[in-house]
């Protein structure tokens, strides 16, 4: 199975000791009504621990749950289901990251509640044409790339497919004329297949776990947000 997340900056200097009491214990509860059906739905941290990834980081899971309806046989039939985000805080060269592993929105929504329980500046973090650019010349395996800001006129976006597209001429003039906002490469020293988006969005396609997964972000796509991204620059979640 893939395995995705998305990366976040944070505008902070606190300690991760100081974050872990910040979560520690926190829980919400929100009543769901729907005609005669009533539930009590419940958001909440758990499992926090600080362990040695790469780095020493904050791990720990958000759950929030939801209801689902469907119809079965013309009755309205609800489904509670809790959803299970892992995420891990940690400080690299001095600089506080979030890496949240869910879908893209789920991952902002888990982001943005974090930081309100911890009243920190979480961000959304960046990686500049330039990294994107240099990421695809070290993993010149390239599958996949989308481009946005086109400036070829009456295309706004276009994308590129096939096995060696870095060593194309057309890529070569597709990146003088637009930005890539998704690339899907093959990593030179892992062999991961990894797709990469310039909102800090990354998914393996092959089957890792979460400490794999994580260290391949701090190792190899955090440079590229912290070579690029100016925290003040960057948009407010």
């Amino acid at each position: 199975m893939p395995q995705g997340g998305k990366l976040f900056l944070i505008s902070s200097s606190e300690e991760l000791e100081d974050l872990k009491s910040k979560l520690d214990g926190w829980s919400a509860t929100e009543r769901y009504t729907d005609g005669d059906f009533a539930i009590d739905l419940l958001e909440d941290v758990s499992e926090l621990e600080i362990a040695s990834v790469v780095s020493l980081q904050l791990l720990g899971v958000y759950s929030y749950d939801y209801v689902m309806r469907n119809t079965h046989r013309g009755k309205i039939v609800y489904t509670p289901i809790t959803q299970d985000c892992p995420f891990h805080l940690g400080i690299t060269d001095g600089k506080l990251w979030l890496l949240v592993l869910a879908k893209k929105d789920i991952a902002n929504r888990v982001a943005v509640k974090i930081g309100e329980i911890c009243n920190i500046d979480v961000r959304t973090s960046s990686i500049y044409s330039r990294e994107m650019n240099h990421y695809l010349k070290i993993n010149d395996k390239t599958k996949v790339v989308l481009f946005s800001d086109m400036d070829i006129p009456g295309v706004e976006k276009s994308a590129l497919y096939g096995s060696e597209l870095v060593q194309t001429s057309l890529f070569k003039e597709f990146v003088g004329s637009g930005i890539p906002k998704w690339v899907v490469t093959e990593d030179s020293l892992k062999g991961y297949t990894v797709g990469l988006g310039g909102d800090g969005s990354v998914v393996i396609f092959n089957t890792v776990g979460n400490i794999d997964y994580v260290s391949y972000v701090e190792d190899e796509i955090l440079p590229l947000v912290f070579r690029t991204v100016k925290l003040p620059e960057q948009q407010v979640l």
